[in-house]
């Protein structure tokens, strides 16, 4: 089997991605053998992390959720991340523009502001998402509106992670770990690292 890496044109914009990478066999092998010095927390509509940081198959650590919502299982995973042997630097709680469960949360508070309803097991991220919503100020445009709540639950997100597990708070503390939130913009492929609140987490 022969393994192949498309060119792709270098970018100056900070933040983006300069090349595509599709990593190579010995490199996808390897991946299960070690994983790499990040963690990120996202769903980005199918497109890898390891593209958004032009990082290679096992270079981070990646859980993924609509919503970038918290649940025991992936706290787990980012309290897994932290501890040794991994002692992951940074963890990146990355939404993105025009988030389809952000979106489904908005227009769920439309209908029932009080009581916002979902089929199924969705419920549980709209109920996640709904403060950030019910606290963003409403303007115009809808998918302004929209981003404007995925960069709120980003924040939110992430301050509730380093509050709600012990492990990853203690690691923080101690200087080994640090919780950013980030927002990838799916048209401009920019990430926004200065979000508000960012500055202390």
């Amino acid at each position: 089997m022969k393994c192949s890496r498309p060119a792709t044109a270098d970018s100056p914009k900070a933040g983006q991605s300069t090349r595509t990478k599709q990593a190579s066999c010995e490199a996808t092998l390897q991946s299960t053998k070690n994983h790499g010095p990040w963690s990120t927390d996202a769903l980005i509509l199918g497109l890898p992390p390891e593209l958004v940081f032009d990082q290679g198959i096992g270079d981070l650590f990646v859980t993924r959720t609509a919503g970038a919502v918290l649940d025991d299982t992936l706290v787990g995973s980012m309290e897994f991340a932290v501890s040794s042997p991994y002692e992951v630097p940074v963890i990146v709680i990355l939404g993105h523009t025009a988030c389809g469960a952000v979106t489904g949360t908005v227009e769920a508070l439309e209908k029932n502001a009080k009581s916002p309803k979902a089929p199924g097991e969705m419920i549980d991220f709209i109920s996640e998402i709904a403060p950030a919503a019910r606290e963003a100020e409403p303007v115009p445009d809808k998918s302004e509106h929209i981003n404007n709540v995925v960069r709120m639950n980003t924040v939110a997100v992430a301050a509730a992670l380093v509050e709600r597990s012990e492990i990853i708070r203690a690691a923080v503390n101690a200087g080994r770990t640090e919780v950013i939130a980030a927002v990838y913009d799916l048209q401009t492929g920019l990430v926004d690292w200065n979000l508000t609140k960012n500055e202390k987490i």
